[in-house]
């Protein structure tokens, strides 16, 4: 199996930016730290492009957020932006429910903070880097984390704008949920059946019902595993 190192490794060499240049980004995204630990969140709106700083309201809107530690940046390029990964976050609730993120900032190529997405889990990201290591390979790397990045940030952040645009206007959506039951009796015994429910629906159905889920949840977090 696939260690810690070896993806750090292969995610650091994928197309990577030379260090004058990271240099430049890496003093944008100091600033925009230094500004959620010190609470001055309207430090960072001249710092983003409109559609940044929109993000950035919505990340900090997202639960307690606070930055964990000193992180250690990895800036890395792909179709004409720039990714600083990954600053750990954590986000607290009400309801006393506290988990952690790797935060992406995407930049352009002039230095402004453009989108903010959480990270991929340690699981999907060795999927990724680890099982596609030949260069050629590099674009659709990245091209299929950042997808991934994007969608799973959409259903946090309530991102309907996104969800509404991958969706095909005709499209039927099928989603499902795991349904328990004890099943048994007192002489042979219970035990536990589960299966997965499924529902088709049409994107309109969908969206709708999702927004009514967000609507009634403290927070929605969803992760890639397999």
């Amino acid at each position: 199996e696939n260690s810690i190192n070896e993806l750090s490794e292969t995610r650091s060499k994928n197309n990577p930016i030379a260090e004058d240049k990271a240099l430049q980004y890496a003093k944008t995204l100091n600033l925009v730290i230094q500004a959620i630990k010190s609470k001055k969140y309207d430090q960072v709106s001249p710092l983003c492009t409109e559609d940044g700083a929109k993000a950035f309201t919505q990340l900090i809107k997202y639960g307690k957020a606070r930055v964990v530690g000193n992180p250690t940046i990895t800036f890395t390029e792909y179709n004409e932006a720039i990714y600083g990964r990954s600053v750990p976050m954590e986000f607290s609730f009400s309801g006393g429910n506290r988990f952690m993120e790797n935060v992406v900032f995407t930049f352009t190529t002039d230095g402004k903070i453009d989108n903010i997405t959480f990270g991929l889990g340690f699981k999907a990201e060795n999927d990724i880097f680890c099982n596609m290591k030949d260069e050629e390979q590099a674009p659709a790397r990245a091209a299929i984390s950042n997808f991934l990045e994007n969608y799973k940030t959409a259903y946090a952040l309530g991102r309907f704008d996104y969800l509404d645009m991958i969706f095909s206007d005709d499209a039927f959506i099928v989603t499902g949920k795991e349904v328990r039951k004890m099943v048994g009796n007192e002489e042979q015994g219970y035990h536990m059946v589960k299966k997965v429910v499924k529902t088709k629906q049409s994107k309109n159905q969908f969206l709708a019902n999702l927004k009514n889920a967000f609507d009634s949840k403290e927070f929605v977090n969803i992760q890639f595993v397999n």
